[in-house]
Parts: structure tokens; sequence; C-alpha cells
């Protein structure tokens, strides 16, 4: 299927702007990866509207959310020129600095592809209007360009942006196609009225949990059917808790089930192929969500990264409903794969105390034990940051970034998962408890780690610990 070569063109292509910029060379450009992009999904960043490969849905476009600058994005063929992407960001923000890399083109076969003019332009009012343009970016051949706003040298205002538009004007002479690897987006995010704080506001403290937004404290998921890159997907939203299926027939044992928290979900997403995890961002209308999407297709294989564009279906027409009941989620996860990704159970910053959002998941683990007093479970917790691609200065789950520090503290986590069972009434002799801090990280390959990837690492897993056959033999190993 088409979707499963999605992952197969890779890029990060996105900007944010004021004013008049100051150009300063890339070889600064080591200075930005001890913060966060703006424009990656972990932050909540949502792609409206793309054009590239294949359609207009967004397959390859996302990968200009991944933080990773290896591999590219293509237009689709014949169409080199003018390509236009919106972003919408989930606050407001004041830009210092847009960072536009096609370094790793040096060894492409095919180098008068490589992008050479990107235009940059920003709104404060609406998604299709309002746009100022921001600054006009030429690329030297495989190069790249870090663009400032510098306060102190007048050479930008103090207005932020919630939208932002760019548009790939030309290349180096290829007729048929442009690619582009990477663009990042750095600032700082303005909560009413106010600027600071940490990045974003989906997943932005020091263990990856919300830290500044307002308006993304409430979860905002809105109910309904979703199509465009993938086949129509469906989701139904109960507090903090997403429930979603697949609506096709082929792929009814879909069933999802996540944790929200702003305007982005933490979701167990089965594929056809077998379990995974996801990031779903939904756009401040409810009209758009993005899906960024980890699985393996084997055991033996590195995990695959599909993305999708969805935009609301209108009438919701699914030949599906989603299973709304999470006790009956996590018992058909156990039985079908031998283990449960449940992102519904979750932590303090920086802690093992459980949120109070917990308790609905935490609730159904009891129901389910009581319903099946044969049933054995092994609590595996597992930290937020990967040894992969170590983040400098960027911990998403713990100050200190040590493998001693990751093992205590999800060691912590599971025990106190455990001890909470036990204290509803679940015999301990049924349950024990295991961190794995940063050991199994979501994304396995062989490359760069997708930052974004990261925030799917902080979880709890179940084990059926009865069953003699694991879910390492059918699941790989997230």
């Amino acid at each position: 299927m088409k979707y499963r070569t999605a992952f197969a063109f890779l890029v990060s292509l996105l900007l944010a702007g004021c004013s008049t910029s100051a150009e300063v060379s890339a070889n600064k450009a080591s200075e930005l990866e001890s913060r966060d992009d703006l424009l990656s999904m972990k932050h909540g960043a949502v792609l409206l509207r793309t054009s590239g490969q294949w359609n207009d849905t967004g397959e390859t476009s996302f990968h200009l959310f991944d933080d990773c600058a290896y591999t590219k994005w293509s237009s689709a063929e014949g169409k080199a020129w003018n390509n236009k992407f919106v972003i919408e960001l989930q606050n407001p923000c004041l830009i210092t600095d847009i960072l536009i890399n096609n370094e790793h083109g040096a060894s492409s076969a095919y180098p008068d592809m490589l992008a050479k003019t990107v235009r940059v332009m920003a709104s404060a009012t609406a998604p299709d209007s309002g746009y100022e343009q921001l600054a006009e970016v030429v690329l030297d051949r495989a190069g790249s360009k870090r663009i400032t706003f510098d306060k102190k040298s007048g050479e930008t205002t103090d207005k932020p942006y919630k939208w932002l538009r760019f548009v790939v004007e030309d290349n180096w002479g290829d007729k048929d196609s442009t690619q582009l690897y990477e663009i990042q987006a750095y600032g700082e995010p303005v909560i009413g009225g106010a600027v600071g704080g940490a990045v974003g506001g989906a997943v932005g403290g020091a263990d990856g949990r919300s830290s500044v937004t307002d308006s993304s404290r409430k979860p905002r998921f809105i109910d309904g059917v979703f199509g465009g890159t993938w086949w129509p997907l469906k989701f139904v939203t109960e507090g903090n808790v997403l429930f979603g299926c697949a609506c096709k027939s082929y792929k009814s044992d879909e069933d999802m089930l996540g944790s929200i928290q702003g305007n982005q979900a933490r979701v167990f997403m089965p594929h056809i192929e077998g379990p995974g995890v996801a990031i779903l961002n939904q756009s401040a209308n409810g009209e758009v969500v993005n899906i960024s999407r980890y699985y393996q297709f084997s055991p033996k294989s590195s995990t695959s990264n599909l993305f999708a564009l969805q935009k609301r279906i209108e009438p919701p027409s699914c030949d599906h409903e989603p299973i709304k009941n999470v006790e009956t989620l996590i018992g058909k996860y156990l039985t079908r794969y031998h283990k449960a990704i449940l992102y519904g159970i979750d932590f303090k910053a920086d802690s093992a105390e459980l949120t109070p959002e917990s308790d609905t998941t935490l609730n159904a683990i009891v129901s389910l034990m009581k319903s099946k007093p044969d049933l054995r479970l092994s609590v595996e917790a597992h930290s937020g940051w990967t040894d992969s691609n170590p983040i400098k200065n960027i911990s998403l789950d713990f100050h200190d970034d040590s493998i001693e520090s990751h093992n205590k503290l999800s060691e912590a986590r599971a025990k106190t998962v455990v001890k909470w069972l036990c204290d509803h009434e679940v015999d301990p002799s049924r349950l024990k408890a295991k961190g794995w801090g940063k050991d199994k990280p979501v994304w396995v390959d062989g490359v760069e780690t997708p930052r974004q990837s990261l925030i799917l690492n902080r979880r709890i897993e179940l084990v059926d610990s009865s069953k003699s056959e694991t879910i390492k033999g059918r699941f790989g190993d997230f």
C-alpha cells in the first residue's frame, strides 16, 4: 500500500519568523541543538496543508516535524516549483531562529533537485489569511542557512505568530522535482500575553510533560471520522481517554486506546501487520489530525515510521465503532499480543507520583484482574529518553540523564503502580514490577532517532507473565 512507502522520504521543512532578518552562517547551527524545535510534533505542531510526492496528503511532508536531517522531502514529479506548506503552532510564538538544512544533499546523485529558494511567511490572524513575508532564504547547493531574529539589532518585532507558511520556490535546475532535507524554528511561546516557559504545550517539561500552555490543559480532541493519507479513522473522546478504530472491515482489529494532553494524544495503535504506537496532534479547530506511527512489520525488522494527514469527514460515516471500554481493550491486547502499552498511566514530572488522570486506567486493570483470576502481570515502566540520540541539555524524563537515574525512576514508577493495584484488592502474588529506564525505546533503527518519538518512550507496559510465549516473538521489542 502507498502508506508503507511514506517513510522512504524524509525531511523537516518549516519555519517561523518576525520581520527582516539577519543571516548567520550555519556553522553555528550546533548552538540550536540544545533547544527544542517549535515545529516538531512533540510540541503540538500541526501540518494543515502540504504538497509533495504522490499526493497532497502529507505522506512525505511529515518528515518536516521529526528533527532528522538525514533524509528528505520530495516534490511531486513535474511540480518542482512553488510547493507550499502551512503549519499551525500550538501557541503563538516569538521566533528567534530558523535553520534550513540541505547539507545531506551533498551526496545526492541529483544535486540539481536540491531546493534553492525558500520563502517564509507568518500569520497571527488565521491559517488562510493575514500572512506577512518574513524572509526569502537562498541556500547554497547542498548548504544550510541559519536566520536569527535579533531584538538588539532592531531587525525584528515582538509580534507572535500562530501560523507559518513556507514556499519552496525553486531548485538548482531540475525541471521535474525538488528536494529539501530539513527546516527548524526556535523561539518562545506567548501564553496569555506573557512570554516564557518551556516550548510548546503538549510536552515541554523536563520529563516531556506539559509545562506551558493554558489552552492545552483541557483535552480538546473532537469526536469524528478523519480520512486522507490513510483509510478513515474514527475517534471518540471520554475525558482524557481517546478511543479509536479503522473504518475498514479488514482492519477491524485496529482498536486504539490513548491518553490526551492538550492537542496531543499518545496512542497504542495496532496495525494490520502488528501492534504499534503513535502520536496524534489535532488542529485548534478540530478539523485536521496529524499522526506519526511507529511499528514493526516483523520482529527482526527495524521500526517503521509512517505519517498521515487526516481531515474531518462529513457526514462521519464509518462501518465500525470504537470499543469504548478501557478494561475490554487491555484484555484484548493481552490476549492477542500478550502485552498492552498504556499511556493512560502517567506520573508527575521527575517523580513516581501518579497523576489523578491515571485512575481510569488503573481501575480498569483492577476490574480485569478480578474477572480473570489466573491472570498474572508484569508491570514494566519505561522512561522518555533514549541513548540512541541523546539531546543535549534536554531530559524528557529526569534531570539526571544517567542510566542509573533512569533505571531507578522507572523501577519506582513500576512499583508505584503495583502498590496502587494491591491497595485496591489485587493479590500481590499476581504482580511484579520492572523498570527498564531508557533501555527499550520505541524507535529501533540503525540511524538517527527522531526526537518526537522520545515522548512515546515514556510509558507503562503490562506483560502477561502467565503466558510462556511473550510479545517479543510477535511484536518486536517496543
